[in-house]
């Protein structure tokens, strides 16, 4: 009986540890650099979580401590700050490396926080890694509440000495800069530095398909592996999802045709990377178009419209950055064979459904931020009931404890 071993790639969440590859040129560059400010610009499954993790890892040194802050379920100001105590609050010591606890920051601002932060650092010598996820959210906080959450953020991570921030968010970002065009100073984005989360190098995306740092490590022959890569550009996403598809139990058998054309799974999720901000949505007509290589004439002959050469160029750099677009010398063509499979079947006429394929992630998505809004929700308020649980009387308590029951449960459901 042949014995089937555990799939090693993942297509799902975000990995850490040695599932993670690559990107060690940018952890280099972000670790060891002296920007004060970075964001990291990528799509959606791009690894931009996983970058963070990575970071805390390797962030928690003798002379820097490092904080991963999530701030997906952020509506409002108060609940950014809550992230901020969440996340922060993880019971180990690092806290304590800068002579602070959790009660020091309650009650505080975020860009308070980051001001005793920074303090406290500077007193000890110490930097402080402060990690942004899912950094979107300052862009409904800002329309709801107002941009004075911008202005605050921005005045503390100019003036810091010893604190350092890395936002990781989509494109979508820049957003904030049209809010600020009112100010008086420079835009809330000016001044931070932007680092693209694109393909993999070379051998980072052939240790990635041979699993070099697993415990067994795959044997896969060079044919192949140089077939894979060639087909997905190195995109860590699109390697994990070809590599799952032609995984056996045991290896990976031969790359067939078949094995690139889109399934349901990778056609939302490539549809969901297509839905660019208001600022790149220029470039929308030019995938289709890269469906042979086309050199910057033929581009501009496609594209139909009256662009600089410069501002094709910047255009198109975009797009490769980000893995849409791959260039040969003076020509270009789509990012990776998977992409432009993609868009044979995006080209053809058919009728609409429904439910499109990016309402459908929409859909899937606000799901998701919902169940996570609500889990946030209980678990604050089930510290709150703990905090009065300790304190309460005897004529209370009971009331207390009931309803801490009540909130275990949807927790568990949800």
């Amino acid at each position: 009986m042949r014995v089937t071993g555990r799939n090693p790639y993942t297509v799902g969440g975000p990995v850490r540890g040695s599932h993670f590859y690559g990107r060690t040129a940018m952890i280099q560059a972000i670790l060891e650099g002296n920007d004060r400010a970075i964001w990291v610009i990528g799509n959606r499954r791009s690894g931009k979580t996983s970058l963070l993790r990575r970071l805390e890892e390797f962030g928690n040194a003798d002379g820097r401590v490092t904080f991963r802050i999530s701030m997906e379920a952020a509506d409002t100001v108060a609940d950014l700050a809550q992230s901020f105590l969440d996340d922060i609050d993880q019971g180990d010591d690092r806290l304590e490396r800068l002579g602070l606890t959790l009660t020091d920051l309650r009650g505080k601002t975020p860009s308070a926080i980051m001001r005793l932060l920074d303090r406290r650092a500077r007193d000890r010598n110490i930097e402080v890694l402060l990690l942004l996820d899912e950094a979107e959210a300052l862009i409904g906080i800002a329309e709801q509440e107002g941009d004075d959450i911008l202005k605050d953020l921005r005045r503390e991570m100019q003036r810091s000495d010893a604190l350092r921030v890395v936002m990781v968010a989509t494109k979508r970002l820049a957003a904030l800069n049209d809010m600020c065009r009112h100010w008086d100073t420079s835009p809330f984005l000016y001044g931070i530095i932007p680092r693209y989360l694109g393909r993999l190098e070379h051998d980072e995306a052939l240790a990635l398909i041979r699993q070099t740092q697993s415990p067994a490590p795959l044997t896969v022959d060079d044919l192949l592996a140089e077939q894979i890569v060639a087909a997905t550009n190195g995109h860590p996403f699109l390697t994990q999802w070809l590599c799952d598809r032609l995984w056996t139990g045991a290896t990976l058998r031969p790359l067939t045709p078949d094995d690139l054309i889109p399934d349901e799974r990778l056609d939302l999720t490539v549809s969901a990377r297509l839905q660019l901000p208001r600022a790149d949505r220029a470039p929308h007509p030019t995938l289709p178009f890269l469906r042979r290589s086309l050199d910057e004439a033929g581009l501009l002959e496609q594209l139909g419209v009256a662009l600089a050469d410069i501002q094709l160029r910047y255009l198109v750099q975009s797009l490769t950055q980000l893995c849409y677009v791959r260039r040969a010398g003076e020509r270009y063509s789509t990012g990776n064979q998977l992409l432009h499979n993609w868009l044979q079947f995006w080209a053809i006429d058919e009728p609409t459904p429904p439910v499109s394929d990016a309402a459908a992630v929409n859909q899937a998505d606000e799901q998701q931020q919902e169940i996570i809004k609500l889990a946030t929700a209980h678990k604050r308020r089930l510290r709150v009931l703990e905090e009065q649980e300790g304190a309460s009387g005897q004529l209370h308590a009971a009331e207390i404890v009931l309803e801490i029951q009540d909130i275990q449960a949807k927790g568990r459901r949800s």
